[in-house]
């Protein structure tokens, strides 16, 4: 298998965790009767998206690589930060928020969070700082996620 094979494979990782890794993690709490932290995960997700657009529109930066080769898109100046990377550390942020850091959950989906953040940077589609950038994001919206709910389900108790 060469490398070139390696990268493509990474990136279809990266393309399928940036939903899969907050929807486990999301399926996982509500298993466990984390209805309010599921849902407000789903919300802060779609925040996030948000956000991580806006970021890309006020602070556009090129890309390693052009998008598409060969052509000239919109996304070439869209690097900043990493969208893919963000949504998959959205579910390492819940993770972490509602087990902690010793739980086989949140050391899975870190694990296959930094993959994702990994498959952006060797495919040459964001600069490391831009996976960075993704990655906080991400692991705040997923603790505000469940810092909010925790917020919910005490107004709901009064």
């Amino acid at each position: 298998m060469s490398s070139m094979d390696v990268k493509k494979m990474l990136e279809k990782f990266g393309d399928a965790g940036q939903y899969a890794i907050p929807a486990l993690v999301g399926c996982h709490a509500l298993l466990q009767g984390h209805m309010v932290e599921a849902l407000s995960m789903a919300a802060f997700g779609y925040m996030q998206k948000v956000e991580v657009f806006k970021l890309k529109e006020w602070f556009p930066r090129d890309r390693p690589e052009p998008y598409v080769r060969g052509q000239n898109s919109r996304e070439d100046t869209e690097s900043f930060p990493s969208s893919h990377t963000g949504g998959a550390f959205l579910g390492v942020g819940l993770a972490f928020a509602l087990y902690g850091a010793k739980h086989p959950l949140f050391i899975t989906s870190v694990a296959s969070a930094v993959l994702v953040g990994l498959s952006r940077y060797l495919n040459k589609k964001h600069w490391a700082t831009d996976v960075l950038a993704g990655a906080l994001i991400g692991v705040a919206n997923g603790i505000l996620a469940a810092k909010c709910s925790s917020l919910i389900e005490k107004i709901k108790l009064t």
